[in-house]
């Protein structure tokens, strides 16, 4: 665990649980990466948007026209814009939230797709298109340089940001650790910064995300995807992982309650590749957990566990079976907008 401390910018990123105005999605594209698992996949958003409509409202971005006017008969409730996307990673290249002299904020950051992985000029163009269709109202957008993606970065909402040393650090190689820190605190309003050296899920290919390892909640409360299995290949990293997180303090030097989530058996596709199976990678959505749940034995361990550690919010399990055969879960598929 590596720890900067910083000096803190004027403005300050909105934790999750904030209230919600709205969450973003963008619809899946029937010519895109899914292949034989799309009827799948729209299912999994059919369930995922219908449960968000129960709490807030939603916008979607589809890709033509005619998929906008399908989902405008099946949602007559949804703000629909019509807009290009490389891919549905709305959490990675959706613009994220402060409050500056308590006013909302929007930052629109710079993705690459993963440090050029993948093709993302469509992708990085989506926050302006949202903009342009007046999605956002009269919210200021402050566009930055900085590349980032928000499923990499965790705030506590008390000045300390959580993130990978092999994540946001590999994005611009041109950069120190402690110039993206600098960086990230006066954008953020961060006091100190805790780069976790370890963990990790098989199959995930954003070089390992916080959110798919390990989440604030509310109460200096850290959830974290546990490993049970010590004959398990991610073992030793993920106990590792959960070390540095004991060893945590924030910024007026307390530690944080953690909670394991629990670890679900190994799941493979077709080809016989690990898929990147997790419980933190959930969404907080005005006083409800949306949680990603794949239709194994220990979905009800989860479930049971989140209720416990997360008592101030209604938990709501979602199948994202077929989201990770792309290797993304529920909240790498949304993004949330505060009031």
């Amino acid at each position: 665990m590596k720890l900067q401390q910083c000096q803190p910018g004027q403005q300050q990123l909105v934790p999750e649980w904030a209230p919600l105005e709205r969450v973003l999605l963008t619809w899946p594209r029937t010519a895109g990466d899914w292949g034989n698992n799309y009827s799948a996949v729209e299912a999994c958003f059919v369930d995922l948007a219908s449960a968000l409509l129960k709490i807030t409202k939603i916008t979607i971005a589809a890709e033509t026209d005619s998929v906008a006017e399908k989902l405008q008969q099946q949602f007559p409730a949804v703000e629909l814009i019509v807009a290009a996307n490389n891919d549905i990673w709305v959490r990675d290249y959706g613009p994220l939230t402060v409050l500056r002299d308590n006013q909302p904020t929007l930052i629109n950051a710079t993705f690459n797709g993963w440090g050029g992985k993948y093709p993302a000029e469509r992708d990085n163009k989506m926050t302006e298109a949202l903009l342009a269709a007046g999605v956002f109202g009269d919210r200021p957008i402050q566009h930055s340089g900085i590349i980032l993606e928000g499923g990499a970065i965790e705030v506590d909402g008390n000045g300390t940001l959580m993130s990978r040393t092999c994540c946001l650090p590999t994005r611009d190689s041109g950069k120190s650790l402690a110039t993206l820190s600098a960086e990230l605190a006066e954008l953020f309003g961060l006091r100190q910064i805790v780069w976790l050296e370890h963990g990790e899920l098989e199959g995930d290919d954003t070089d390992a995300h916080i959110d798919t390892l390990a989440r604030f909640l509310p109460g200096n409360r850290i959830v974290y995807q546990g490993c049970s299995d010590s004959s398990d290949s991610h073992y030793a990293e993920l106990q590792l992982m959960a070390e540095e997180l004991a060893a945590m303090r924030d910024v007026d030097g307390k530690p944080y309650t953690l909670t394991a989530l629990p670890w679900p058996a190994a799941t493979t596709n077709s080809d016989g590749d690990r898929l990147p199976l997790g419980y933190a990678n959930f969404l907080i959505c005005n006083e409800h957990l949306l949680l990603p749940t794949y239709g194994v034995p220990e979905d009800d361990a989860a479930i049971a566990c989140l209720t416990k550690a997360a008592p101030d919010f209604t938990i709501v399990a979602i199948n994202c079976r077929a989201l990770v055969e792309q290797y993304g879960s529920l909240h790498c598929a949304t993004m949330q907008i505060p009031l």
